[in-house]
Order: structure tokens, then C-alpha cells, then sequence
């Protein structure tokens, strides 16, 4: 089965940053391959922020680390920084802004009240294209509203 894997930058990108990035990320994914096999594969950047990539086929272990060793070169290459998955990153509804909050400080952010439920959050837990469209989504529709909001109502 095909797998997703979904890559914030730190970071949104214009057009031309995207442009190169996405020339980096060509020539190094060439290099992807599954015991001595190339992978299928695409990517794309999304929201000016994250590097989406997909495989045709199966891939775990050793493919799977290869791939997040190569994003991570080229977004390096570029001078920008992948992020950790303990960075949460959202978007206030009303400015555009988004900004990124440690999986650790998403409580006290809830009471400073910068996070709330009309908040978008970018969830990459997503993990295949049938689920990408739930990527970019209202706290109020992610597992955040469960943990976070519904045990303080």
C-alpha cells in the first residue's frame, strides 16, 4: 500500500524558495531506493510549508529512514530546517499567521487562549492521500478538541 509522509518546514516558502527546494528534492530522491531498488514515488510542497511525499508501493525501515534522511539534507541544502513532531503547527483564523507550539506547551497556550477551537491545525498524522484532506482542519475537528477542550467542559 502506498504510504504518505508529510515534512513541515520551518518556515512558509515563496514562490521561488519552493522552486528550489523542489529542484533539490528531485535530484536527491533519485537516490531513494528499497534493497538496491529505486522507490516510486512523487512529492510536492503544500501550504508554502510542507513537503508532501508519497511512495507507489510499500516502504518501511531502512527505505523509509533513507527518504527522511534525503528531505532532510535538501531542506538543509536550502537553508531552512525540518521540524520535530513534537512542533505543532497552526494557523489564527482571522490573520493568516501561523505559529508553532511545542506538543508540551499546547495546554498553556490553550489558556493564554491562542489556541481555540476555530484555530487551524495542521495534523500530519495523516499517513496516506485518501486522509490529506483532513490535513489542514479546525482544532475543534482534530484530536486536540478531545484531549484538551472536552476534558475542561
Amino acid at each position: 500500500m502506498p504510504k504518505l509522509w508529510i515534512f513541515p518546514v520551518n518556515k512558509q516558502l515563496n514562490s521561488e524558495a519552493q522552486k528550489q527546494l523542489a529542484n533539490t528534492l528531485s535530484e536527491s530522491l533519485q537516490q531513494w531506493n528499497r534493497h538496491g531498488e529505486p522507490v516510486k514515488g512523487h512529492f510536492q510542497i503544500v501550504e508554502q510549508q510542507f513537503i508532501q511525499v508519497e511512495s507507489e508501493e510499500e516502504v518501511c525501515g531502512c527505505a523509509s529512514d533513507q527518504l527522511h534522511r534525503l528531505v532532510r539534507e535538501s531542506v538543509e541544502r536550502n537553508g531552512l530546517q525540518t521540524l520535530s513532531p513534537a512542533i505543532l503547527i497552526f494557523e489564527n483564523p482571522e490573520t493568516k499567521e501561523r505559529f508553532f507550539i511545542p506538543f508540551n506547551q499546547v495546554e498553556k497556550a490553550i489558556k493564554e487562549g491562542k489556541i481555540t477551537p476555530e484555530t487551524y491545525f495542521f495534523d500530519l498524522s495523516v499517513l496516506h492521500q485518501n486522509t490529506l484532506e483532513k490535513f489542514k482542519k479546525r482544532v475543534k475537528e482534530s484530536w486536540l478538541y478531545q484531549r484538551y477542550f472536552r476534558m475542561h467542559a
